[in-house]
């Protein structure tokens, strides 16, 4: 769809006593953040887990920077990882961030999404779309059916949850209800609530609480 920067968010769980520190480490200037929130600093190791979006590797960055032995430990898959590090390396450890850097091509950051299937109006009426339910659980090796939502009307946008930060639309197809939700995407309410329609790639959820269905936002088109 689009290039986009990469966005991996590392954070590092560790112990230092009892006592809590944020320590920035730098990373990708095209968005990666990691920081070390816990210090183990009598065994002078700092112990991690790591995420990444599913256009950018977690674990081939960390197999290739671990070649150097950096590393007390380290394993996970594309979009999950752990590390062991010790404290004296850290400030290596940020130099070969650096220098993996380099080495990320425009292709790498590309953010691709396959879409199974166009959704319309008549399918929001149809009881058919409750048959996706006998395919969960969703997971990384069974990912969840995508849709491309063309033209939805927007009707009513709400923030939601205690932390106020995720997007509930409340839209139509066609004339048809349905209801749109994305997680952590409060930099993108002025600019949802200032367009009529939007198109949008989406994947379906059933709601527990109500017994129907809504769509959660991938990402726009």
């Amino acid at each position: 769809w689009q290039a986009i920067s990469v966005l991996v968010l590392v954070t590092l769980f560790m112990t230092w006593l009892i006592r809590r520190a944020t320590m920035p480490i730098e990373a990708f200037q095209k968005g990666l953040e990691m920081f070390f929130r816990y210090i183990n600093k009598e065994k002078n190791e700092a112990v991690g887990s790591c995420r990444a979006p599913s256009y950018f590797s977690i674990v081939e960055m960390l197999e290739q920077i671990g070649k150097t032995g950096i590393f007390e430990r380290f394993g996970g898959h594309a979009q999950a990882g752990g590390l062991t590090i010790k404290l004296d390396n850290l400030d290596t450890f940020r130099q070969q961030i650096k220098e993996y850097e380099k080495n990320i091509s425009s292709t790498d950051l590309e953010k691709v999404v396959y879409v199974d299937t166009m959704i319309e109006s008549q399918d929001l009426l149809s009881e058919d779309i409750y048959q996706l339910d006998l395919l969960a659980p969703f997971w990384e090796a069974n990912p969840a059916p995508t849709f491309l939502l063309k033209d939805v009307d927007i009707k009513k946008v709400d923030l939601v949850w205690k932390e106020k930060k995720h997007l509930k639309i409340y839209a139509q197809k066609d004339g048809v209800d349905v209801v749109l939700l994305k997680w952590s995407w409060l930099k993108l309410l002025d600019k949802i609530r200032s367009q009529n329609k939007i198109s949008c790639i989406v994947s379906y959820a059933k709601d527990d609480f109500t017994g129907g269905f809504y769509f959660k936002i991938i990402d726009l088109v």
